[in-house]
């Protein structure tokens, strides 16, 4: 038992700081984000536009779908608020929870206990701030092996699930559009895979018209654009706008003076994100023209397949490396670059990053323990994304670190440590 607990020990910290979240959050009282959350699942129940109201919370407006409103949160409010508020927090706890051992069991069977240990950090921000991203990143991560099952019926659910948590927030986006984006390049039938995406988006836009009346959505959904641009450009609280926020043009200006407006922020996070779509497009071909060398010892029907059962046999160092484990190691390239590359942009570039809401950046961290990145490079990015935050860094100098919002820069850090091993080709992960 002593042995399997040392073995473990990464895994057993995080479950304890889970404890300890859910324990907190069921003793608190109902906190602002809940407070709208729940606030604006009853008001669209009510025919109300929740648009631009903070029901009597200091914590914003209510910034998600429809569909998020009405068919998750509301479930919640069944409950008195309190209780609806850790059943909440207790409901995306579970679905993380799934997510991280479904996706670390067929990805990264190998996963360092660090990582567990590392990303207990973010979870207490947001958990204990109530975040809807615990969640989101669950389903992202738990729905990944699904995308590339052999079985259309499991890839139609997987995609369907991606496109349900891109309809609530669209923070997932750029992580599914750079998996997809992979997968076109090197993956038969992709179109069909993009195109039930789409539809599923479809879908989740046009399911609360069965309910509520079409002249309530479509001003709803004006409404949702308007509220989240008035949100970036005009202070809240009488200090915060999208530049207090914890990405790198927050950054930029607090400590160098930089002050970048928001349509040329949007403008450089265009070109960023064509830089990271390129990055893709060449890791695609790459494995491309891996493909083809193999292609003659491969029947058709060994393009699509198991990748759990694949990646089993390369990661039990296989004497016999087949052409569908070649393939589906190569697809999993792609799951793992897509996410993790996404979670870097959506944390350090987005405008409306928050601090509490970094916990979906684990992608990118699971990959740079598999890469192998140098512990100091870790730790780095470590303290600037977590410690830097936390308790255990003096008072006066946590002021200074958290007021110049450098938690941007622990995910550069990262970034840059995995695309530079990447271009070395000196890690098995990434050399094709």
């Amino acid at each position: 038992m002593l042995t399997r607990l040392k073995c473990h020990w990464g895994q057993c910290f995080f479950v304890f700081i889970s404890l300890f979240c859910l324990i907190t959050v069921f003793r608190a009282p109902v906190g602002g984000h809940y407070m709208i959350f729940s606030g604006a699942a009853q008001a669209l129940w009510s025919g109300i536009n929740p648009y631009g109201q903070t029901f009597g919370s200091n914590a914003g407006f209510w910034l998600y779908s429809p569909s998020c409103g009405l068919f998750f949160y509301s479930l919640f409010n069944l409950f008195p608020p309190q209780t609806g508020q850790f059943l909440y927090m207790l409901c995306s706890w579970l679905l993380l929870v799934w997510g991280l051992i479904r996706f670390s069991k067929v990805f990264y069977p190998h996963l360092s206990q660090w990582f567990w240990f590392i990303g207990a950090s973010e979870l207490i921000g947001a958990m204990l701030n109530t975040r809807t991203e615990v969640a989101i990143l669950g389903i992202l991560l738990g729905a990944a092996p699904w995308v590339l099952n052999a079985d259309w019926r499991k890839q139609v659910v997987g995609l369907f699930l991606w496109a349900m948590i891109c309809n609530w927030k669209f923070q997932s986006l750029p992580s599914i559009g750079l998996v997809l984006l992979g997968l076109f390049f090197v993956k038969r039938n992709t179109i069909v895979s993009v195109l039930v995406f789409l539809l599923s988006l479809a879908f989740w836009y046009l399911l609360p018209f069965l309910f509520l009346t079409k002249d309530l959505l479509l001003q709803a959904h004006q409404d949702w654009a308007s509220s989240m641009h008035a949100w970036m450009i005009s202070p809240y609280r009488d200090f915060q706008n999208w530049q207090s926020y914890q990405q790198i043009y927050g950054f930029l200006r607090k400590v160098f003076g930089i002050d970048i407006s928001l349509s040329t922020a949007n403008s450089i996070n265009l070109v960023i994100g064509l830089g990271l779509a390129l990055w893709m497009w060449q890791l695609a071909k790459k494995i491309h023209l891996t493909q083809s060398a193999t292609s003659e010892t491969a029947t058709p029907a060994t393009t699509d397949l198991n990748v759990k059962t694949a990646l089993a046999d390369h990661y039990g160092n296989s004497t016999a490396v087949t052409p569908t484990t070649a393939i589906a190691f190569q697809y999993s390239l792609i799951m793992k670059w897509g996410l993790a590359l996404g979670a870097a942009y959506s944390n350090a570039f987005l405008p409306l990053s928050q601090s509490s809401a970094y916990i979906s950046y684990l992608p990118l961290l699971a990959l740079a323990f598999d890469v192998g990145i140098k512990p100091v490079v870790l730790f780095l990015s470590w303290f600037f994304v977590s410690l830097a935050y936390s308790d255990i860094t003096p008072k006066a100098l946590r002021l200074v670190l958290v007021d110049a919002s450098v938690k941007p820069i622990g995910i550069l850090i990262l970034l840059f440590g995995l695309l530079l091993a990447a271009t070395a080709k000196n890690k098995r992960t990434v050399s094709l």
